[in-house]
């Protein structure tokens, strides 16, 4: 049992998914633990799918919305390439009412310019302000997200690897998003750097296995724990009930 107590930062979950998983299993075990996860006092929950899994974050995100009243709930924001923007702003707007403003979405860590205009056109579009696309005639028209999001800002994250230095990680302060970094990764250094071009406003979250040890980090706002499906629901069911008692004795009734 982890000793909670000594740490600051918010607890979380980080739900991972692959093909290897029967559909209706995974989901039906993945609905039980965020279930489980907001009755249990869980800060937030992410849905991480890899990287051959394709499939519409936003459908899972909106169950779970509804299924849940208090966790934050966060998944995967498709590129571009994949889904125009403005599609994917409205599908995540729609789940954003469904959980009364509890979104977050995590984007491709690319730092270059595409993402640049990929967060920014996110952004305005949450905002309210209107994009050109051509309709079906091949005329050009401006439109709008409906319905309006309930979160005035749209919260981004980025997963930050072994490719990026401190150079990427003063872009991420300076883009002014969130970022998710395991333990090995991380270093004062970087830190320093997001903290300095983020002005302090940007968040610092630890992607950790359920075993770690030294849970305290300067710098760092949360923790997520890492949770594989593919362990089957014993093992999963398990490892949040040894958290979630590690939590409560952190926050006694």
């Amino acid at each position: 049992m982890h000793n909670l107590d000594v740490i600051q930062e918010e607890i979380g979950l980080c739900f991972t998914i692959d093909r290897s998983l029967p559909g209706r299993g995974y989901l039906a075990l993945l609905q039980k633990a965020v279930q489980y996860a907001d009755r249990a006092g869980f800060s937030f929950a992410w849905v991480m799918e890899a990287a051959d899994v394709k499939q519409n974050p936003t459908i899972i995100q909106s169950t779970l919305s509804v299924q849940t009243k208090r966790i934050a709930l966060r998944g995967q924001c498709l590129s571009p390439d994949r889904r125009d923007a403005i599609r994917s702003v409205e599908d995540w707007s729609i789940v954003d009412n469904l959980s009364n403003g509890r979104i977050g979405v995590m984007v491709a860590a690319d730092f270059d310019e595409a993402m640049n205009r990929h967060v920014a056109e996110l952004r305005g579009l949450w905002k309210g302000e209107s994009v050109k696309r051509m309709n079906g005639v091949g005329k050009e028209v401006e439109l709008k997200v409906f319905p309006r999001p309930l979160q005035k800002e749209l919260p981004i994250w980025v997963c930050m690897t072994a490719a990026h230095d401190e150079t990427a990680f003063k872009k991420a302060g300076e883009l002014g998003v969130h970022i998710l970094v395991t333990p090995d990764l991380h270093s004062a250094e970087k830190t320093v750097q997001y903290r300095k071009a983020a002005k302090e406003q940007g968040r610092v979250a630890w992607l950790v296995d359920p075993g770690y040890g030294n849970l305290s980090a300067d710098g760092v706002n949360e923790i997520a724990f890492k949770v594989d499906l593919s362990w089957g629901e014993a093992r999963v069911i398990n490892c949040l009930e040894n958290l979630a008692a590690s939590l409560k004795s952190m926050n006694p009734a």
